[in-house]
């Protein structure tokens, strides 16, 4: 079950959107909670300088501010009153703050906002969001800032049918549970057959997924981006997912700065499922 999301925002349009997103799957997946997390670092100060700061007061100035820009955001979501939510305040670098709410308070989805099509790439591999990608112990749901909250029905795993433990997708699980989508289990390859350790993978994903209604698809292409494009619109897939962290397929997709896969799209919210 799906019974935490943590928030991270900095009050821009991206992470604002993806509050907005995280507020009405967290009403339709039916959480306990939605964790509303602002970061920042407080300015060093450097005595020999000849400069000092009064720390205590710019931090109370700084959570001064921070609180009324998120009650500028609580007007802008007023379906934020329809759920349990919690807002807090971290001193800290964005990935440490993560991380250490993560922690204490069992958060099952992380869910970050992007800057979308032309920004995605850039998010992924040299920002907080992939930072947080990389290191998180939990899925991570990634909105692009022009998506709007649909309903999750169709599911796509992109796999490489490498060797994965079943906890991997406990998240895809829950969400059938919750909301009973299907999930599209899609393999591409430049060969028109699989392996014998591919298709051992494959019978693996079938039990992992046995009580979850799912199908596979076994795509012939070269261009691996190209192929996920087209499946993604024909059968009308709802969310994107992937599996990043030991297989390099996920840094496959964003190899090229000049490809612009279905996943970076305006209107694709991307999860990242951690090993």
């Amino acid at each position: 079950m799906i019974k935490r999301i943590l928030v991270p925002t900095d009050f821009s349009d991206c992470s604002i959107n993806a509050l907005k997103y995280a507020v009405q799957l967290a009403k339709r997946l039916q959480v306990q909670e939605l964790l509303i997390m602002n970061a920042y670092t407080s300015p060093v100060a450097y005595s020999d300088a000849g400069v000092y700061y009064d720390m205590y007061a710019l931090t109370a100035d700084s959570n001064a501010d921070i609180i009324d820009k998120f009650e500028v955001v609580k007007n802008q979501i007023p379906d934020l009153k329809d759920i349990n939510y919690s807002f807090s305040i971290q001193n800290a670098f964005v990935l440490e703050a993560t991380k250490e709410v993560c922690h204490a308070s069992n958060i099952d989805l992380i869910v970050m906002g992007t800057k979308g099509a032309s920004g995605l790439e850039e998010v992924l591999f040299g920002s907080t969001t992939y930072a947080v990608i990389k290191n998180s112990k939990q899925p991570v749901l990634v909105v692009p800032e022009d998506a709007a909250y649909r309903q999750i029905h169709k599911v796509a795993l992109a796999s490489d049918y490498k060797e994965i433990d079943s906890k991997v997708l406990e998240p895809l699980r829950a969400l059938n549970q919750a909301i009973h989508t299907e999930v599209h289990v899609v393999h591409i390859s430049k060969s028109e057959e699989l392996t014998h350790e591919e298709i051992h993978e494959a019978k693996k994903y079938e039990q992992y997924l046995h009580n979850v209604p799912h199908q596979f698809h076994y795509l012939v292409n070269e261009n691996i981006e190209e192929a996920l494009n087209e499946y993604v619109q024909s059968h009308k897939i709802d969310l994107m997912t992937l599996i990043p962290r030991k297989h390099k397929f996920y840094e496959i997709l964003f190899r090229s700065a000049k490809s612009r896969p279905i996943i970076v799209h305006a209107d694709m919210p991307l999860l990242v499922l951690p090993e």
